[in-house]
């Protein structure tokens, strides 16, 4: 599942709009998926992108009534637990405008009333296919017969409106991957001066130091252009718990960016295959803080190809699955003053 959170958005006054807005909101065009987006009094609050479950994922069709879409549909919607929204609009994206046609018929009516047993009004769903919609008809539980072709001068107008706070969609989700694949030839560099500095960026018992590293960690932080020695000892020093969350800290009491947002991904980048897990999952908070689940989880999934139980880590996709706001973790830190933290105070 993907999340995205409290992105400023143009006003949603068509389907042509809304529709133009997902890629944005999301970071991606999506394929093959249901997008749900949660609102309170015209507000956004939540872009919540799940896959398409089709009829040949459910498994067991008890007395015609589809256990498994409606029980799927119930995890959907559980993300209003943590969101206080009072509407929902909704948008399935297929491949082709025959592929499960009818099931998609079947899939919102479960669906919408999912989310009104939830005490939600849902505004609107529609069927996307490339340039093309069709509404669903609530009456008659079904999409309409006929294609709408998406206006381009609102999409050239949304994509302005995105464009104007800074925000752009990639093509799909492996290029937000790319983003943070690896660059060997400076991962080798990397691991090269790791393997002759066994002491670099080892703190132990030794408190005067380990606030250096802090103070250190935090300026290749603030840099676009990060020495190998440092990325060396950036690597090495955010195993250590305190260091980490001391860092994390100190990224949650300042206003959250985009540019220090792509220095993390620069980084993830840059730290050796097998060591990528603290990094990486730094990054996956920020990300989290800026409201770009897309990602938040991109960079999460890497770091549990290093270390598939790192705690922190597991933590925060937790958060993430639920849909809990980011305000929550900033609310969390915030509480705790960074001297509680320094003495190991978890997040």
């Amino acid at each position: 599942m993907t999340t995205t959170t409290k992105i400023p958005t143009p006003v949603l006054q068509t389907a042509d709009h809304l529709i133009a807005s997902i890629p944005f909101l999301l970071g991606f065009n999506p394929a093959h998926s249901v997008v749900l987006i949660w609102l309170r009094q015209g507000k956004v609050l939540l872009t919540q992108r799940v896959d398409v479950i089709t009829h040949s994922d459910v498994r067991a069709v008890v007395d015609e009534s589809l256990d498994e879409l409606h029980v799927w549909a119930r995890e959907v919607t559980s993300a209003l637990r943590n969101v206080a929204a009072d509407e929902v609009a909704i948008a399935v994206f297929m491949d082709s405008q025959h592929e499960h046609a009818d099931w998609c018929d079947t899939l919102i009516s479960v669906l919408c009333h999912s989310v009104i047993d939830r005490g939600v009004y849902p505004i609107g769903a529609w069927l996307v296919v490339e340039d093309q919609w069709r509404a669903f008809n609530f009456g008659q539980a079904k999409f309409h017969e006929a294609w709408q072709v998406l206006d381009p001068g609102i999409e050239a107008d949304v994509a302005q409106d995105f464009a104007s706070i800074g925000c752009s969609p990639v093509l799909h989700r492996s290029d937000l991957e790319s983003e943070i694949g690896p660059d060997f030839d400076r991962q080798a560099l990397v691991h090269e001066i790791l393997q002759g500095d066994a002491r670099l960026g080892v703190v132990g018992d030794d408190e005067e130091r380990r606030n250096h590293v802090i103070d250190e960690v935090w300026l290749h932080l603030g840099h676009d252009d990060v020495p190998n020695e440092g990325i060396a000892m950036m690597a090495r020093a955010l195993t250590d718990v305190r260091i980490r969350d001391c860092v994390l800290w100190k990224l949650s009491s300042e206003p959250v960016d985009q540019a220090r947002a792509a220095r993390l991904r620069l980084l993830v980048r840059w730290v050796p295959v097998g060591k990528r897990a603290p990094i990486a999952t730094v990054s996956a908070i920020y990300a989290w803080m800026l409201g770009d689940g897309a990602r938040a989880n991109v960079s999460l999934a890497l770091a549990f190809e290093d270390e598939q139980d790192y705690e922190l880590g597991r933590l925060l996709a937790l958060a993430l699955t639920n849909a809990l706001p980011p305000s929550h973790w900033r609310e969390m830190m915030s509480s705790l003053p960074y001297e509680a933290i320094r003495r190991g105070g978890a997040p």
